[in-house]
């Protein structure tokens, strides 16, 4: 089943997304604690977490594949989310700190081809959490 960005936004405003935004925030929030400074990617629908560091983090970015769509985040602010093809990121190499990977692989056509475009953006000693 492929779900995209409306979909995903839906399930979210829900009563069962709330409550998985919670559980599942607290466990990216336990295993990135700290993070002052650094530069965290969302990919795929990250969105719902990638609140919980955006007034601490260098830079935080949410990029969409364009298979699944994109909407505006954050809502009331300037844009901080961009449509991408997954396996061609906008960035240099090694320009992240961070990245979350959210409902991204399980609806890529080439997974492989998605964590080695990953893996480019990372940073020697980041971290990716899917």
């Amino acid at each position: 089943m492929f779900l995209d960005v409306v979909d995903l936004r839906h399930f979210y405003a829900q009563r069962l997304g709330t409550v998985a935004r919670h559980f599942i925030g607290r466990g990216i929030r336990a295993r990135w604690r700290d993070a002052r400074g650094l530069r965290i990617l969302g990919i795929g629908y990250a969105t719902p977490y990638l609140g919980l560091f955006r007034e601490e983090a260098e830079r935080c970015l949410a990029f969409m594949p364009a298979a699944q769509g994109v909407v505006k985040w954050p809502t009331t602010r300037p844009a901080l989310s961009s449509l991408v093809d997954e396996l061609e990121l906008p960035l240099a190499d090694s320009a992240v700190d961070r990245v979350l990977l959210v409902h991204a692989l399980e609806m890529s056509q080439d997974a492989t081809a998605l964590l080695r475009e990953i893996w480019r953006v990372l940073a020697s000693g980041g971290q990716l959490l899917v």
